[in-house]
């Protein structure tokens, strides 16, 4: 790594990055008071849900512009504007008296992130290589967990005194601003291709040519996951309110155990990786995600539903920083912005499109049904990830 002060050079990309996760997790436990608000809206349960995911609506469109962007205009100043947008954006959420007004500023929210998390993918691949990469990536993706822990169970607690409190939460991207400002810098030509000092090895890094197979292969499973994870903090607010009648703090703290196991198996991520191929590493996010869906349809309390979001967290832990490292492995130079920007859009295009798939499916077959069909499924799909790694050794 070459900057002048790595420690708060880290130190920002990582709060930067924890931006990413407070976007839809931090109002997450009071989406049922935010229902109860405006319950003379017409669609109110689907408008509410989409309080969740319409930020990734705007990111999903836009984060291959944004990656065209960086490319070509550099990483930090985007960075800036987009943190500036985010600070604004959320907090004018929880300000309005207008579900679609509201609904209008969560998508602005979705273009700040757009230009953020972008922004910061591109710069740690610039910033780093290799094992420092993944490592990096692996800390990154733990440290998004924990934020997310902390934003949510805040955002509980506050949803408890009113429906607007948790927005404010927003307002931190002000404080990481400074920071960023100061720790971060414009990678030169030389440190995005990562050439050696004068006297030190090359290190082959970044490929002539993107592999878009696989590239393509990465999108479609961080879609497909993400569509089935957004269940999560789109419908377990409604499921456990309703099945176990607790508070939103409550809510909050079971909600929480995902990114809260999440973390730790983020952490996890390089071990696990130099023991598995990129494969495999899917494998085990499909296996711990499947046993802990099936475990939460049968789950009799609060203490057992929040033991199986730590299950999905456990998996779930490891999609991230696998999909990022993968990704940036295939990427050259030139398009890394451009690759990044598509890892954002699958990314965020899941969490849009989760509340469309799985409302109906809830209404139609119920909550327990829905949740041991994707259980089922994300088992199916161990076996299949066992049977393509036997068939295309180059997927590794």
């Amino acid at each position: 790594m070459s900057v002048r002060n790595p420690f708060w050079c880290k130190l920002s990309l990582l709060l930067t990055s924890s931006l990413t996760i407070m976007a839809g997790a931090t109002i997450a436990a009071s989406l049922p008071s935010i229902q109860r608000a405006f319950v003379d809206t017409p669609h109110v349960e689907l408008l509410t849900r989409l309080a969740i995911t319409m930020p990734a609506l705007a990111i999903a469109l836009l984060s291959p512009v944004s990656g065209w962007f960086v490319d070509r205009y550099g990483r930090t100043r985007f960075l800036y504007a987009g943190m500036v947008l985010y600070g604004i954006s959320g907090v004018a959420g929880g300000l309005v008296n207008d579900l679609y007004l509201l609904l209008a500023f969560r998508l602005l929210l979705g273009v700040a992130v757009s230009m953020s998390m972008t922004s910061v993918l591109t710069l740690i691949g610039d910033y780093f290589e290799g094992p420092e990469r993944s490592s990096f990536l692996g800390l990154q993706a733990a440290f998004m967990g924990f934020g997310g822990v902390l934003f949510i169970t805040a955002g509980g607690w506050l949803a408890d005194i009113s429906w607007r409190g948790p927005f404010f939460l927003y307002a931190a991207a002000f404080l990481f601003l400074p920071l960023a400002m100061w720790a971060l810098h414009e990678p030169t030509q030389a440190e995005r291709e990562h050439r050696p000092a004068p006297g030190q090895k090359a290190v082959a890094d970044a490929p002539d040519s993107l592999d878009k197979p696989l590239a393509v292969f990465n999108y479609a499973v961080l879609v497909l996951m993400f569509i089935v994870m957004y269940i999560i903090p789109t419908q377990v607010p409604f499921i456990i309110e309703n099945k176990f009648a607790v508070s939103s703090t409550w809510v909050g703290l079971v909600v929480a155990a995902l990114p809260l196991s999440s973390a730790f198996s983020s952490l996890m991520y390089p071990k696990v990786k130099r023991r598995n191929s990129y494969l495999g590493v899917y494998g085990i996010v499909f296996l711990f995600s499947g046993i802990g869906y099936l475990s939460f349809s049968y789950a009799p309390s609060p203490i057992f539903a929040m033991m199986s979001l730590l299950v999905v967290g456990m998996g779930m832990g490891l999609l991230m920083p696998n999909g990022s490292v993968w990704l940036m492995d295939i990427s050259p130079m030139s398009m890394r912005g451009r690759v990044m920007g598509g890892m954002t859009t699958s990314v965020f295009l899941g969490q849009f499109i989760s509340p469309f798939v799985t409302q109906p499916v809830i209404n139609g077959i119920g909550a327990d049904r829905a949740f041991q069909v994707l259980g089922a499924a994300l088992i199916v799909a161990v076996g299949l990830t066992l049977l393509s790694t036997a068939l295309f050794r180059r997927w590794s």
